[in-house]
C-alpha cells in the first residue's frame, strides 16, 4: 500500500513537491488557503529566472554559482515533473540589461570581473552537467557590445545579459494541469491547516 503524505502550501515549490513525491510512489495531499492552485505569489511575481548578475558583492560567487546551476536545471527539472517537454521560447521576456547604478559600491571595473567570473563560472556548468537555459544554450550569458553608458543619469552603464523572465500564468497553467492529471494527487484548495498531529499508534 502506497504512503500518503500531506505536502501544505501549493505555490510552485509545493506543486512541483508533490509531482515529484508522486514519482517515488507516495499517495499526496495537497492543501493550500488559497481557492486554487499556485494562485498567490506563484502567479504574481516577475518569473525571472536569475544568472548571478545582481550578486557582485559576494566575492566568494558561491550565491551566483547557485544561480547559475539552478537556472541550468530549472526547465529540465520542470519538465521531467510535468511529463514532457516545453515550449519555452515563446513564453520568455526579452533579455535583460543588467544597469550599475552612479553611486554603486562596486566600481565598473569591479562589476565587470564579475561579469566575467559569472561567465567562467557558466562555461563550467553548462560543458559539465546536461541541461539548458529556459531551452536555451547561450555560448556567452552577456555581451559587451551591446553595452551603453547613460548620459546625464544615475544609470553609469549596463550591460545586456541572457537572463529572461518565464510567463508565469503560462508556467502555472503548466504545473496546475499536471497535477489535476495526476491521479496519485489530491488538492484540498480552501483549505488552512492550523495545527499537525501525529496520528495514533
Amino acid at each position: 500500500m502506497a504512503k500518503v503524505v500531506a505536502v501544505l502550501g501549493a505555490g510552485i515549490q509545493g506543486c512541483c513537491v508533490a509531482l515529484a513525491l508522486t514519482k517515488l510512489g507516495f499517495q499526496v495531499r495537497l492543501y493550500d488557503k488559497s481557492t486554487a492552485l499556485m494562485n498567490r505569489a506563484s502567479a504574481n511575481q516577475e518569473g525571472k529566472i536569475h544568472l548571478g548578475f545582481v550578486y557582485a558583492r559576494d566575492a566568494s560567487m558561491v550565491t551566483a554559482r547557485k544561480m547559475i546551476e539552478h537556472a541550468w536545471q530549472f526547465a529540465p527539472a520542470i519538465e521531467s515533473l510535468v511529463g514532457g517537454e516545453m515550449d519555452w521560447e515563446p513564453q520568455l521576456s526579452k533579455r535583460f540589461y543588467c544597469g550599475i547604478h552612479r553611486d554603486s559600491s562596486l566600481s565598473l571595473d569591479e562589476h565587470y570581473s564579475h561579469f566575467h567570473a559569472l561567465q567562467r563560472i557558466y562555461e563550467e556548468i553548462s560543458s559539465e552537467k546536461e541541461g539548458n537555459y529556459l531551452g536555451r544554450k547561450p555560448k556567452y550569458i552577456w555581451n559587451d557590445e551591446a553595452s551603453f553608458t547613460f548620459s546625464g543619469s544615475s544609470m553609469l552603464h549596463a550591460v545586456r545579459s541572457e537572463e529572461t523572465a518565464v510567463h508565469v500564468g503560462w508556467l502555472r497553467s503548466i504545473i496546475v494541469k499536471a497535477i489535476e492529471g495526476n491521479a496519485s494527487v489530491m488538492s484540498f484548495t480552501g483549505h488552512q491547516v492550523d495545527h499537525v498531529c501525529k496520528p495514533d499508534s
